[in-house]
């Protein structure tokens, strides 16, 4: 009878454990998505996320300095790429549990694309002009 307990509680042990190994994973999941979302992996987060957020980051700091606008919006959009980078970073060494892997080739690729990116939308912000005053 004693010998049944410790396999039992060994069994309720590594159920908990694997419970919260799926809890954690969820979370790294979603925060993996988000970080996809931002990141300059999704070709259509320009139009529909990274820069609306960094139009809104350029508006509140004009508001109070409006020479700022075009660097603030630089600045806003460097910043959603970067954070959609390291989100998926965390999420991925979340996941796979802190292994060590080839992720820095993929940091670094990432955050080339990400100055290339920002490249065109300096461009393009010099060639048409951004109604800064729609309210």
């Amino acid at each position: 009878m004693c010998n049944k307990a410790p396999h039992y509680f060994d069994y309720l042990t590594s159920e908990v454990k694997l419970t919260k190994t799926l809890s954690n994973n969820k979370i790294a999941l979603i925060i993996l998505t988000v970080g996809y979302i931002l990141s300059p992996l999704s070709w259509w987060n320009d139009a529909f996320i990274n820069l609306p957020i960094a139009y809104l980051i350029a508006t509140t700091i004009a508001l109070i300095a409006p020479k700022l606008f075009l660097i603030s919006f630089i600045l806003g959009y460097w910043l959603t790429n970067f954070l959609g980078i390291f989100l998926m970073y965390y999420g991925t060494t979340k996941i796979l549990n802190n292994n060590c892997i080839a992720i820095k080739n993929t940091l670094i690729k990432n955050l080339l694309i990400s100055v290339i990116y920002t490249a065109l939308i300096v461009i393009l912000v010099k060639l048409v002009k951004i109604p800064q005053k729609l309210f």
